[in-house]
C-alpha cells in the first residue's frame, strides 16, 4: 500500500467485508481520516465518530447483515465500489420499529483516499425504501416519512432540475431530456431499473430502460463504470452525489 492510496484488494479485504460482515467496527480507526467527510443515508457529519454512529445505527437495526461486494473500481486515489445485502429488520432506524422481516437492498459507495486514509465517504442506500414498502403505518414511532424517496430538493425541484439540465450541457455537450436527467439521478445512486421506475410515479421499466439507453448514447459510454468515469472527468457527479 502506498503513501498515497489503499488497493481495491486492501481496501476489499481490510475494511469493507471487515467492517460489514464480521462487524469489526475497529477497522474503522485503521482506515479512515479523523477529519473525514462522511454522508451516508443516516446522517451528515465529520470523522470517526459520524462514522461510527452511522455504522452502529446499522448494526442496531440489522444485527445479521451480510453484505455482498458486487463491483469496485479505483481511479487514482479515487474509489467506488456497489454492494448488495440482506438482513432481518430487528432494530429502529429511519423512525421505524422492527418489522422482524428480512429485507433485501443494496447501495453504492463513493469514497476518496489521501495518504492512505479515506478522506471522503459518501454513501447511497435505497433502504429507506426497501423499509417504507415492507411496513404499516402503526410502525412508525412518530409521523410517517414519505414514502416517496425524494433525492433532489422538493422545495427547489423544478430549478433543480434546470439548473443540471444546463450544468450537464455546458460540461458534456450533451442535452439530456428532463425525465433522462430524473432517471441518470437514480442511476448514478445505484438504483435499479424497477425502483427507479417506482420512484418516478411508477413509470413501466422498459420506459426506464429506454431512458438510460438514450442517456448512453448521448454520454457516448458503453457501462455503468463508463458513465461514472466521464461524469467525474467532466465534474458533472458532484452536481448528483455532493461535493
Amino acid at each position: 500500500m502506498s503513501t498515497d492510496s489503499i488497493s481495491t484488494d486492501e481496501l476489499t479485504r481490510g475494511f469493507i467485508l471487515p467492517l460489514w460482515n464480521e462487524k469489526k467496527v475497529e477497522v474503522i480507526d485503521k482506515y479512515l481520516s479523523p477529519s473525514a467527510d462522511i454522508r451516508t443515508t443516516f446522517l451528515v457529519g465529520k470523522g470517526l465518530e459520524a462514522f461510527k454512529e452511522s455504522v452502529k445505527d446499522t448494526f442496531n437495526a440489522f444485527p445479521d447483515l451480510a453484505l455482498t461486494l458486487e463491483e469496485i473500481v479505483q481511479q487514482e486515489n479515487r474509489v467506488t465500489y456497489k454492494w448488495s445485502a440482506s438482513a432481518e429488520h430487528k432494530g429502529t432506524i429511519l423512525n421505524i420499529k422492527p418489522t422482524g422481516k428480512k429485507l433485501f437492498f443494496h447501495g453504492i459507495v463513493f469514497g476518496e483516499i489521501n495518504q492512505g486514509l479515506i478522506t471522503q465517504y459518501h454513501s447511497f442506500t435505497n433502504i429507506p425504501q426497501v423499509l417504507y414498502s415492507n411496513i404499516e403505518q402503526s410502525l412508525f414511532v412518530t409521523n410517517a416519512f414519505p414514502s416517496h424517496a425524494v433525492l433532489l430538493n422538493h422545495e427547489n425541484y423544478d430549478k433543480e432540475i434546470s439548473d443540471l439540465l444546463f450544468s450537464i450541457a455546458k460540461k458534456t455537450g450533451a442535452r439530456l431530456t428532463r425525465r433522462e436527467v430524473e432517471c441518470l439521478n437514480f442511476w448514478v445512486k445505484g438504483y435499479s431499473i424497477k425502483e427507479t421506475a417506482r420512484q418516478l410515479g411508477g413509470l413501466s421499466v422498459k420506459t426506464i430502460q429506454v431512458f438510460r439507453d438514450s442517456i448512453r448514447k448521448k454520454f457516448e459510454v458503453t457501462s455503468y463504470r463508463n458513465l461514472l468515469d466521464l461524469m467525474r472527468k467532466t465534474g458533472i457527479l458532484p452536481l448528483f452525489v455532493g461535493a
